[in-house]
């Protein structure tokens, strides 16, 4: 009796299978190149503080004592401007540094930060795989700021 309930419970036992597909899409790198720096132009302080501010967008304006030399010269003064090339139609963040840099002359400095970019941080790439960006910033200016040729580094990202 025993082998004949062990010999039922083997019979009643049932297998089944499936064959699953696996699959993988490998798109190309993001790659970005910086075509023009962040220039903040020529600027003469005053007595009092202020701003200078460059919007990705091409604009330049002050608050407070700075007064800015060669305001119509687009060649002294304007965004930085990168190209992100990758996978056609993909979307793609941009990360802007998250605090403020500092630019320096010998021992003197100034503070960089509220960055901004055009088009904004979340974009796509083009049919081409291509985008160009531009980003801004507003550098902090002493009364009486030493002069000199200030410069310093900052760092933008892209990622999908």
């Amino acid at each position: 009796m025993f082998v004949s309930i062990c010999t039922q419970l083997l019979q009643a036992q049932n297998t089944s299978g499936l064959t699953a597909n696996s699959t993988a899409t490998i798109i190309r790198g993001l790659n970005l190149v910086g075509q023009k720096d962040l220039r903040f132009g020529i600027i003469i302080p005053d007595v009092l503080p202020g701003t200078v501010i460059i919007n990705p967008i091409r604009a330049r304006t002050k608050t407070g004592g700075p007064y800015l030399v060669n305001q119509g010269s687009s060649t002294q003064w304007g965004p930085a401007q990168f190209v992100v090339t990758g996978e056609p139609n993909t979307a793609y963040s941009i990360t802007l540094p998250y605090d403020g840099i500092i630019i320096i002359v010998g021992l003197q400095m100034m503070d960089v930060d509220e960055w901004t970019s055009y088009p904004n941080t979340n974009n796509s790439l083009s049919a081409t795989g291509s985008q160009t960006f531009y980003v801004g910033g507003t550098l902090h200016v002493e009364g009486n700021q030493p002069w000199g040729s200030y410069s310093g580094a900052f760092t933008v990202t892209v990622h999908y």
